[in-house]
């Protein structure tokens, strides 16, 4: 019964969660699926407006999120593709969430996510770019919600600098005439990255980024990355998350990259609701 209790406070919108804050529909829009993102709190890039300023032409890669194993676990597999060619930015994703066997039926809970992108450089400096989806849920037979998703950015890059702003998921709202209309956790997101220390082949990265949700929550994240000749990583990071969608947590991460691949995992802790989330992907550099 507790599990049941605890994904219905996560997945299911319901009258009693939408009076307080942060409780919007399909809250996991706003989970990072990116172990690399992960392991730095959650604080990598989410918009596509990045792409033109970046070093690899075409990337691909596919990953898995054990989402909260002590409490209620729900999988998630991802894959998708993103590049950039003279100054455009594009990228393509597919996300689809699985939980437990709702007790005593046949039901299980999915979340499905697709989204693609596209991005152009304003100027050396400046790109703009959108990000256009469908999210879908389903929590048991006859209960299911969707909604269109878009974000919109605009980003910088300057030296060591790569920095964001934009408004983040986008849709219409969930809900019918008996339980009232939901909306979903739209927020204005900034973020950046910046090389703080490089020397040979050390490299030290530290992210942050904040959202502000049309709810009237916030959330704070920040993280590090060190590099050891771009083959080696160590990451970690912490979000706060306040009254938001998602809860604080740490996390802890590495990485190898070896002809043109590369390994990623992350592992969340001091979260009662998200401790022990576990994830692990591959990168293909192409």
């Amino acid at each position: 019964m507790r599990k049941i209790l605890i994904l219905a406070m996560l997945l299911i919108p319901t009258a009693a969660l939408a009076v307080e804050p942060g409780t919007e529909a399909m809250p996991f829009l706003r989970l990072d699926f990116s172990p690399a993102s992960l392991a730095i709190g959650g604080s990598g890039p989410k918009t596509v407006a990045v792409l033109p300023f970046s070093q690899p032409q075409l990337v691909a890669g596919a990953s898995w999120l054990r989402f909260m194993p002590d409490v209620s676990t729900v999988n998630y597999i991802s894959g998708g593709a993103a590049g950039r060619s003279d100054g455009f930015g594009y990228s393509l994703d597919f996300t689809r969430g699985a939980g437990e066997k709702i007790y005593g039926t046949d039901d299980i809970p999915t979340d499905i996510i697709v989204k693609g992108g596209v991005s152009f450089a304003v100027s050396e400096d400046i790109a703009v770019g959108m990000n256009l989806g469908y999210a879908g849920q389903t929590i048991m037979a006859g209960y299911k919600t969707s909604s269109y998703v878009a974000d919109f950015f605009a980003a910088g890059h300057y030296g060591g600098l790569d920095c964001w702003v934009g408004l983040s998921t986008l849709g219409s709202s969930i809900g019918s005439e008996a339980s009232g209309e939901f909306p979903l956790p739209s927020s204005l997101n900034v973020g950046g990255s910046f090389a703080a220390a490089e020397s040979g082949k050390h490299l030290l990265k530290l992210n942050f980024a904040a959202d502000y949700y049309f709810s009237g929550t916030f959330s704070l994240s920040a993280g590090a990355e060190y590099s050891f000749a771009q083959h080696a990583f160590l990451r970690g990071g912490y979000r706060y998350g306040g009254d938001s969608v998602l809860p604080s947590f740490a996390s802890a991460g590495l990485g190898l990259r070896f002809f043109g691949v590369e390994l990623n995992a992350a592992y969340l802790f001091a979260s009662e609701t998200l401790g022990n989330t576990l994830a692990v992907g591959l990168i293909f550099t192409m």
